[in-house]
């Protein structure tokens, strides 16, 4: 594999030349080999667990570094690859104890840590939206695809206060029902059934919710497209503008298109809505326009086809 320090920092560099002294001579992997083996032939890891705490303790009385443990802060990228390099090591144990020869695996525990440094750098890459390089093997590890579908299969976020009304009382939340959509639905907040008796009939739902968009953004409400389709309900003025000074109830205006009547349920998703940025002009007042291809042309222009 490539070397895992070729693009480490100095101070990755020191720390793990100091963990190189933490590796045992041949003589010395000899000697715990032969005792931590118990005269049952079970290996006996607590033994040899103490002795590494141990010399562990020792280094870092001795060490200049910060006492840091640089697998805390990897996490569960070393755990994962210990856990593999644990598993490669208990192999080497049965096979010494058929075989009589040097139990340790020859894989340096610094390799480990090497991957691990890769993938951590790796994944800040992801999250400053770069092209991702993985040098821990042929194909992306899994995780790397996780923050990368994390990181771009979303839309921005703003925070947006939100006071609920005693009629709202028992109602959900307004909610984004998809990591991906654009409008939040809004329920009708009513205490009993309200009629569209016929074509072009219109009404005035509350939703009991009051809220105080961002400077620099408006809401605007919808229509939703499953009453429009199946039962020709839309937002009589779509899109409903709400400003961001605003502080009253937002309430729907929906109008029957169709010929069947309709009923409005407590609860019903009657509407959606949408946050999005705005701006505001700053007028000239000129005495001309500039020119342009298309000119004063207006309705029906361009044409239909």
């Amino acid at each position: 594999m490539p070397d895992p320090n070729a693009e480490l920092s100095p101070e990755i560099l020191a720390m793990i030349k100091e963990q190189e002294a933490l590796v045992p001579s041949a003589e010395e992997r000899k000697v715990l080999l032969t005792s931590n083996i118990t005269g049952d032939g079970d290996f006996d890891g607590d033994h040899l667990t103490k002795i590494a705490e141990e010399r562990l303790e020792k280094h870092v009385k001795q060490s200049r570094l910060p006492v840091v443990d640089p697998f805390d802060v990897l996490g569960d990228a070393v755990e994962a690859a210990e856990q593999e390099r644990e598993d490669i090591f208990q192999d080497d144990i049965e096979d010494a104890e058929r075989n009589q020869v040097d139990a340790f695996s020859e894989t340096s525990p610094l390799e480990t840590l090497g991957d691990a440094v890769d993938l951590e750098e790796t994944l800040d890459q992801a999250l400053d939206e770069q092209p991702p390089v993985w040098d821990g093997g042929p194909e992306v590890d899994p995780r790397l695809d996780s923050a990368i579908e994390k990181l771009t299969k979303k839309h921005p976020r703003i925070a947006m206060n939100i006071r609920l009304l005693p009629h709202h009382e028992g109602l959900d939340l307004p909610e984004y029902k998809t990591s991906l959509a654009s409008g939040m639905d809004l329920s009708a907040a009513i205490d009993a059934p309200v009629y569209l008796n016929s074509i072009g009939a219109t009404v005035v739902i509350p939703t009991g919710i009051m809220v105080e968009i961002p400077v620099g953004y408006e809401g605007q409400v919808r229509p939703r497209s499953g009453l429009a389709a199946k039962n020709s309900i839309t937002v009589t003025n779509t899109p409903g503008t709400i400003d961001a000074d605003y502080r009253g109830e937002i309430k729907v205006l929906l109008t029957n298109l169709g010929g069947r009547r309709f009923m409005v349920e407590r609860g019903m998703r009657i509407a959606q809505l949408v946050i999005i940025p705005v701006v505001q002009a700053d007028l000239n007042l000129v005495g001309e326009l500039s020119e342009t291809e298309r000119g004063e042309g207006g309705y029906g222009s361009t044409g239909v086809m």
